[in-house]
């Protein structure tokens, strides 16, 4: 087991929420497909990975056009849950920014969490020391703004449901001009339930100076979401 780096160049504008997790997501599929634990391997066995929680902190902005280096590796598992860790870098060595997301096992049709090991897939993982803390529940704040939002095809994933990345594009949509003009800082979120194709969901959302709470529901709690903002 190594640590697995990726080197990325971002866009023109200023990254969102929406556009990170997409490059975290990104660099962990491929890390996985590398590890033998790649979406095509454990489908044979009727399973499929979800992000149960994510957790991002950046220590300053970053940069329209900037090149940045991401490591990521497995950690310890905890039961049904696969922390996995990663370290954003400038290429000469200033750190920019940690995180975590709490990666699970599903059975595809039972939708239901299963541990790797259990299913015969050997997801050991490292210990290296630079481990971030794991991802918490969001902190909530008071909640004044509600919209309706109905789940779009292109917002679904192979599994079938609302990709993780597409929240925060939601939530980024819901704030708005409330955060024109600052940085990302911290992101944290907890995936409850799944949203699928054509699902209308109740998003609420409320702010206080530069931190915003968001939530979703459908039939039952669907997301909870903790966007830090500074200049």
């Amino acid at each position: 087991m190594e640590i697995y780096r990726e080197k990325f160049t971002l866009g023109d504008k200023e990254p969102g929420a929406g556009e990170l997790f997409r490059i975290i997501q990104s660099v962990s599929t491929t890390h996985c497909d590398m590890l033998g634990l790649g979406e095509s391997v454990i489908a044979q066995k009727g399973l499929v990975w979800m992000a149960a929680r994510q957790y991002l902190r950046l220590t300053r902005g970053l940069r329209p056009g900037e090149t940045v280096e991401l490591q990521t590796w497995p950690g310890k598992n905890r039961h049904a849950l696969v922390p996995r860790y990663y370290l954003m870098s400038a290429p000469g060595g200033e750190a920019l920014g940690e995180g975590c997301v709490l990666w699970t096992m599903v059975e595809a049709r039972e939708r239901r969490m299963v541990g790797p090991d259990g299913r015969g897939f050997e997801a050991a993982g490292l210990t290296t020391g630079r481990e971030c803390r794991l991802p918490s529940a969001p902190g909530r704040l008071p909640l004044t703004d509600s919209a309706t939002f109905t789940v779009p095809e292109e917002y679904l994933d192979e599994n079938g449901h609302m990709n993780n990345t597409r929240y925060y594009e939601l939530a980024e949509r819901c704030i708005g001009s409330t955060a024109a003009g600052l940085r990302l800082r911290c992101a944290v979120t907890e995936f409850i339930s799944e949203a699928l194709m054509g699902d209308e969901m109740t998003v609420r959302w409320g702010g206080e100076g530069g931190s915003f709470y968001i939530c979703g529901e459908s039939r039952a709690p669907v997301f909870k979401m903790r966007l830090d903002y500074g200049e």
